[in-house]
């Protein structure tokens, strides 16, 4: 005999399906159910599906149906929405455009969107949004990650006839003299650009000193090969070593990368008891607490904002409110609005639901492996070191191949990365240029270990003659890379 059932079950509890620029409430349609089936005399209204629509969503505790969201049945693909909002660019003043959200591959991130800017009156020229008449953000993976804004103005904008033409060669080698000018040591997409460019171009030096004494014997000199060219090839793979670790803390710091400086400032204040300016002030803030308990942080809020405070008082509490939210998003709590706090490693939660699916991530752990494993051949190389042919073949030219390879399809990532899809090409992008030479590199490098695994005097030539090509060509991606990070604010004009 079954059991007596009751007429009207519990349903069971539902989650909230929260995406970005979607709020769905599947209670809402729960309850209609639930009346219907309670029999009432007088139907339901029926209820909204779309609870909200608004981009910057703030959540302090990520739900787990927006983990999981993307593998039900139904749920849009993982490249047409942003699935967690600590991670996506937001503001009181942006609007996600719905469309205009794309990523090359379906089951990653998303690399593209539009944003409108929107205005006190909301948003410009909302009555004929297909004209194109607003002001855009343009937000990329690649631009978001180097902490690079890219604005879309209309012609008639009021601020587009003030905008001086960048393309223009006059103030295109403007920019190459801030390169020698302006040293943002505390950006770290500075010091990724700087790294790659100095160790790339130590080996077209290398190359050249391999090269030389094969096609014309007559300018060899002493230890030319393997003093001069195997001294080269070590400063230049440390070099690319250094860079890959920036690379690797750049793609889990995005809007953090200006932070490298006051992190490195404070990791050395804290193993080596150094002391400098705010740090030291702030040390000897810590060692001191007020007699009734209250510590140095909640009191220095009311201490930067006295003045400005009793001078205006609506302006001292808009003060304090901006202080508690970016103390609050220090403890932890997600402030969608403000920049991150940089982090030396991410979380291994965070890694698993986010990063993983980022192309950025990607591209950047796969250079960084490929220059590990390229270190070895810049070890191999310095002097005293003799190998018979055998193990050069096992010991250098194949951490040579494997590093060729691996720096090959990190440039294949960093191209897509800047795509709407992936065949679509960008080539008005620098970001896209930037990687299309660094696959220029990778395949010329792995052309050259491949020429080393055979003992023709041709083979030889090729061999070092690609070596100096391939460089070249990273030394020209590189150096694009250095000009992008003084270039964080690009105003595009449209007609």
């Amino acid at each position: 005999m079954s059991a007596p059932t009751s007429p009207n079950p519990r349903p069971k509890t539902k989650r909230n399906v929260s995406f970005a620029n979607i709020n769905w409430d599947p209670r809402s349609t729960s309850g209609s159910n639930r009346a219907s089936a309670a029999g009432q005399g007088a139907s339901a209204t029926r209820p909204s599906a779309f609870r909200s629509l608004s981009f910057a969503h703030p959540q302090r505790k990520k739900h787990s149906a927006i983990t999981n969201a993307h593998s039900r049945p139904g749920a849009p693909p993982r490249a047409l929405s942003f699935c967690d909002t600590r991670f996506t660019p937001s503001g009181p003043n942006l609007a996600l455009r719905q469309g205009s959200v794309s990523g090359p591959f379906a089951f990653l991130n998303p690399t593209t969107a539009i944003f409108d800017i929107r205005t006190d009156e909301g948003l410009a020229n909302a009555e004929n949004p297909e004209q194109g008449e607003r002001a855009r953000v343009r937000w990329n993976a690649r631009e978001f990650r180097k902490g690079r804004h890219i604005f879309l103005l209309p012609r008639t904008a009021p601020l587009a006839h003030r905008l001086r033409n960048t393309s223009k060669p006059k103030r295109v080698l403007l920019g190459i003299l801030r390169m020698f000018t302006v040293f943002p040591y505390w950006d770290v997409s500075w010091l990724i650009g700087v790294s790659f460019t100095v160790g790339c171009s130590l080996f077209i030096a290398c190359g050249f000193m391999y090269w030389l004494p094969i096609a014309y014997p007559e300018t060899t000199f002493p230890h030319e090969k393997d003093v001069a060219g195997g001294v080269l090839s070590f400063v230049g793979a440390t070099l690319f070593q250094i860079g890959a670790f920036l690379l690797m803390l750049e793609s889990w710091n995005d809007r953090a990368e200006t932070k490298f400086g006051g992190a490195m400032e404070t990791f050395f204040a804290e193993r080596f008891s150094f002391r400098r300016g705010a740090v030291r002030g702030a040390g000897e803030a810590k060692e001191k607490e007020s007699d009734d308990g209250e510590t140095p942080s909640t009191m220095q809020p009311s201490s930067q904002l006295g003045d400005e405070e009793s001078a205006n008082p609506e302006n001292g509490a808009a003060a304090r409110t901006e202080q508690q939210a970016f103390g609050a998003s220090r403890v932890g709590n997600t402030n969608p609005f403000g920049e991150r706090e940089w982090q030396w490693l991410p979380s291994w939660h965070d890694v698993k639901t986010h990063y993983i699916y980022e192309i950025g991530f990607l591209a950047s752990a796969t250079m960084s492996l490929g220059a590990t494993i390229f270190y070895l051949c810049g070890i191999l190389a310095l002097p005293g070191i003799h190998l018979s042919v055998q193990a050069k073949w096992g010991a250098y030219y194949l951490p040579y191949l494997v590093g060729g390879i691996l720096f090959a399809l990190a440039s294949v990532f960093y191209i897509l990365e800047t795509q709407p899809n992936w065949y679509t090409p960008q080539p008005f992008k620098i970001g896209w240029h930037i990687g299309f030479f660094n696959l220029l590199g990778g395949i010329g490098w792995t052309l050259a270990a491949s020429f080393g695994y055979c003992e023709a005097h041709w083979c030889h030539y090729q061999s070092e003659l690609s070596l100096i090509w391939a460089s070249i060509a990273f030394t020209f991606g590189s150096a694009l890379q250095w000009y992008e990070s003084l270039d964080k604010y690009v105003f595009i004009i449209e007609d």
